[in-house]
Protein backbone atom coordinates (compact mmCIF):
# COMPACT_ATOMS: atom_id res chain seq x y z
CA UNK A 1 0.00 0.00 0.00
CA UNK A 2 1.21 3.41 -1.06
CA UNK A 3 0.55 7.32 -0.49
CA UNK A 4 -2.38 6.90 -3.45
CA UNK A 5 -3.65 3.93 -1.74
CA UNK A 6 -4.13 5.42 1.64
CA UNK A 7 -5.25 8.67 0.18
CA UNK A 8 -8.24 7.12 -1.57
CA UNK A 9 -9.20 5.02 1.31
CA UNK A 10 -9.15 8.05 3.25
CA UNK A 11 -11.14 10.27 0.77
CA UNK A 12 -13.59 6.87 0.41
CA UNK A 13 -14.17 6.45 3.45
CA UNK A 14 -14.91 10.49 4.27
CA UNK A 15 -17.70 9.60 1.58
CA UNK A 16 -18.73 6.88 2.91
CA UNK A 17 -19.54 8.65 6.18
CA UNK A 18 -20.83 10.99 4.80
CA UNK A 19 -23.60 9.52 2.94
CA UNK A 20 -23.87 7.21 5.74
CA UNK A 21 -24.85 10.01 8.13
CA UNK A 22 -26.94 11.91 5.69
CA UNK A 23 -28.82 8.89 3.87
CA UNK A 24 -29.84 8.11 0.98
CA UNK A 25 -33.05 10.41 1.03
CA UNK A 26 -30.80 13.68 1.72
CA UNK A 27 -27.42 12.29 -0.50
CA UNK A 28 -29.72 11.49 -3.89
CA UNK A 29 -32.14 14.92 -3.27
CA UNK A 30 -28.34 16.92 -2.59
CA UNK A 31 -27.57 15.97 -5.97
CA UNK A 32 -31.42 15.94 -7.57
CA UNK A 33 -31.68 19.82 -5.65
CA UNK A 34 -28.24 20.77 -7.38
CA UNK A 35 -29.30 19.29 -11.15
CA UNK A 36 -32.91 20.62 -11.22
CA UNK A 37 -31.46 24.30 -9.99
CA UNK A 38 -28.74 24.33 -12.98
CA UNK A 39 -31.34 23.24 -14.88
CA UNK A 40 -34.20 25.72 -14.02
CA UNK A 41 -31.70 28.69 -13.45
CA UNK A 42 -30.48 28.11 -17.22
CA UNK A 43 -34.24 28.00 -19.11
CA UNK A 44 -36.30 30.00 -17.08
CA UNK A 45 -33.89 32.98 -15.54
CA UNK A 46 -34.82 35.04 -19.28
CA UNK A 47 -38.28 35.18 -17.86
CA UNK A 48 -37.97 36.76 -14.90
CA UNK A 49 -35.07 39.12 -15.85
CA UNK A 50 -37.59 41.72 -16.87
CA UNK A 51 -39.22 42.09 -13.49
CA UNK A 52 -35.95 42.60 -12.18
CA UNK A 53 -34.81 44.67 -14.24
CA UNK A 54 -36.90 48.10 -13.55
CA UNK A 55 -34.73 47.39 -9.74
CA UNK A 56 -31.44 46.00 -11.48
CA UNK A 57 -29.43 47.36 -14.04
CA UNK A 58 -27.48 45.71 -16.91
CA UNK A 59 -26.43 42.51 -16.88
CA UNK A 60 -26.71 42.82 -12.71
CA UNK A 61 -30.62 41.86 -13.80
CA UNK A 62 -29.40 38.38 -15.85
CA UNK A 63 -26.99 37.21 -13.05
CA UNK A 64 -29.53 38.28 -10.04
CA UNK A 65 -32.31 36.84 -12.16
CA UNK A 66 -29.69 32.93 -13.09
CA UNK A 67 -29.61 33.52 -8.99
CA UNK A 68 -32.33 34.18 -7.92
CA UNK A 69 -34.35 31.09 -9.94
CA UNK A 70 -31.08 28.53 -8.81
CA UNK A 71 -31.89 29.83 -5.19
CA UNK A 72 -35.68 29.08 -5.33
CA UNK A 73 -35.55 25.75 -7.42
CA UNK A 74 -32.57 24.60 -4.90
CA UNK A 75 -34.59 25.25 -1.73
CA UNK A 76 -38.08 24.15 -3.41
CA UNK A 77 -36.60 20.45 -3.79
CA UNK A 78 -34.23 20.62 -0.66
CA UNK A 79 -37.58 21.16 1.57
CA UNK A 80 -39.19 17.98 -0.75
CA UNK A 81 -36.71 16.20 0.43
CA UNK A 82 -36.62 17.32 3.89
CA UNK A 83 -39.86 16.42 4.25
CA UNK A 84 -39.31 12.81 2.61
CA UNK A 85 -36.67 12.49 4.86
CA UNK A 86 -38.32 13.05 7.83
CA UNK A 87 -41.42 10.44 6.30
CA UNK A 88 -38.44 7.85 6.14
CA UNK A 89 -37.23 8.45 9.60
CA UNK A 90 -40.67 7.83 10.68
CA UNK A 91 -40.98 4.60 9.13
CA UNK A 92 -38.90 1.59 10.36
CA UNK A 93 -36.66 1.94 6.87
CA UNK A 94 -34.09 4.20 8.58
CA UNK A 95 -31.16 1.84 8.77
CA UNK A 96 -31.86 1.37 4.95
CA UNK A 97 -31.86 4.67 4.17
CA UNK A 98 -28.33 5.02 5.94
CA UNK A 99 -26.80 2.36 4.97
CA UNK A 100 -28.00 2.86 1.24
CA UNK A 101 -26.42 6.78 1.63
CA UNK A 102 -22.84 5.25 2.59
CA UNK A 103 -22.89 3.42 -0.54
CA UNK A 104 -24.27 5.80 -2.53
CA UNK A 105 -21.44 8.61 -1.08
CA UNK A 106 -18.67 5.79 -1.56
CA UNK A 107 -20.03 5.79 -4.97
CA UNK A 108 -19.53 9.53 -5.28
CA UNK A 109 -16.35 9.26 -4.04
CA UNK A 110 -15.20 6.41 -6.14
CA UNK A 111 -16.71 8.54 -9.30
CA UNK A 112 -14.98 11.41 -8.29
CA UNK A 113 -11.21 9.89 -8.10
CA UNK A 114 -12.00 8.10 -11.32
CA UNK A 115 -12.82 11.57 -13.11
CA UNK A 116 -9.24 12.86 -11.48
CA UNK A 117 -7.25 9.77 -12.45
CA UNK A 118 -9.40 10.28 -16.33
CA UNK A 119 -7.98 13.77 -16.35
CA UNK A 120 -4.41 13.30 -14.94
CA UNK A 121 -3.94 10.03 -17.44
CA UNK A 122 -5.63 12.14 -20.08
CA UNK A 123 -2.36 14.98 -19.66
CA UNK A 124 -0.34 11.40 -20.72
CA UNK A 125 1.48 11.43 -17.55
CA UNK A 126 0.53 8.47 -14.74
CA UNK A 127 2.82 9.44 -11.48
CA UNK A 128 4.64 6.77 -10.39
CA UNK A 129 2.92 6.68 -6.97
CA UNK A 130 0.19 5.81 -9.33
CA UNK A 131 1.62 3.04 -11.17
CA UNK A 132 2.38 0.85 -7.62
CA UNK A 133 -0.87 1.17 -6.59
CA UNK A 134 -3.02 -1.31 -5.81
CA UNK A 135 -6.26 0.62 -5.80
CA UNK A 136 -5.60 2.62 -9.06
CA UNK A 137 -6.20 -0.31 -11.45
CA UNK A 138 -10.06 -0.26 -9.85
CA UNK A 139 -9.97 3.73 -10.49
CA UNK A 140 -8.71 3.63 -13.62
CA UNK A 141 -11.65 1.23 -15.07
CA UNK A 142 -14.08 2.95 -13.27
CA UNK A 143 -12.27 5.93 -15.03
CA UNK A 144 -12.58 3.70 -18.45
CA UNK A 145 -16.78 3.86 -17.76
CA UNK A 146 -16.82 7.22 -17.26
CA UNK A 147 -14.54 8.14 -20.22
CA UNK A 148 -17.46 5.98 -22.03
CA UNK A 149 -20.15 8.94 -21.78
CA UNK A 150 -17.90 11.56 -22.91
CA UNK A 151 -18.42 12.32 -26.49
CA UNK A 152 -15.68 11.44 -29.04
CA UNK A 153 -14.94 14.47 -30.33
CA UNK A 154 -15.19 15.72 -26.39
CA UNK A 155 -12.15 13.29 -26.23
CA UNK A 156 -9.99 14.35 -29.14
CA UNK A 157 -10.19 17.92 -27.96
CA UNK A 158 -8.97 16.80 -24.62
CA UNK A 159 -6.10 14.82 -25.85
CA UNK A 160 -5.22 17.20 -28.59
CA UNK A 161 -4.90 19.97 -25.58
CA UNK A 162 -3.08 17.75 -23.11
CA UNK A 163 -0.75 17.35 -26.33
CA UNK A 164 0.09 21.53 -26.52
CA UNK A 165 0.54 21.67 -22.65
CA UNK A 166 4.22 20.35 -22.55
CA UNK A 167 4.97 22.53 -25.39
CA UNK A 168 3.41 25.47 -23.81
CA UNK A 169 5.44 24.86 -20.74
CA UNK A 170 8.28 24.42 -22.77
CA UNK A 171 7.58 27.51 -24.70
CA UNK A 172 6.86 29.60 -20.91
CA UNK A 173 10.67 28.89 -20.06
CA UNK A 174 13.07 32.11 -19.47
CA UNK A 175 15.93 31.25 -22.51
CA UNK A 176 19.08 30.77 -21.51
CA UNK A 177 20.46 28.04 -19.65
CA UNK A 178 17.44 28.42 -17.35
CA UNK A 179 19.31 28.90 -14.08
CA UNK A 180 19.49 31.63 -11.71
CA UNK A 181 22.52 34.08 -11.87
CA UNK A 182 25.19 33.09 -8.29
CA UNK A 183 24.51 36.61 -6.26
CA UNK A 184 28.24 36.30 -5.44
CA UNK A 185 29.39 36.28 -8.68
CA UNK A 186 27.33 39.24 -9.66
CA UNK A 187 30.07 42.36 -10.17
CA UNK A 188 29.16 45.33 -7.27
CA UNK A 189 28.48 48.51 -8.48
Amino acid sequence: MNIADLVLLLAWGFFFLRGYMRGLVKEVGSLAALIVGFYAAANYHQEVTPYLSSHISGNYAQIAAYLLVFTASLLGVWFLVLGLSRLVSITMTQWADKLFGGAFGLAKGVLLAAVVFFFMTTLGHKPDFLKTSRLAPFVEMAGDLVAGYIPPDIKDKMHTAAEEVPKAIEAAKPSGTGKAPNPAKLKKP
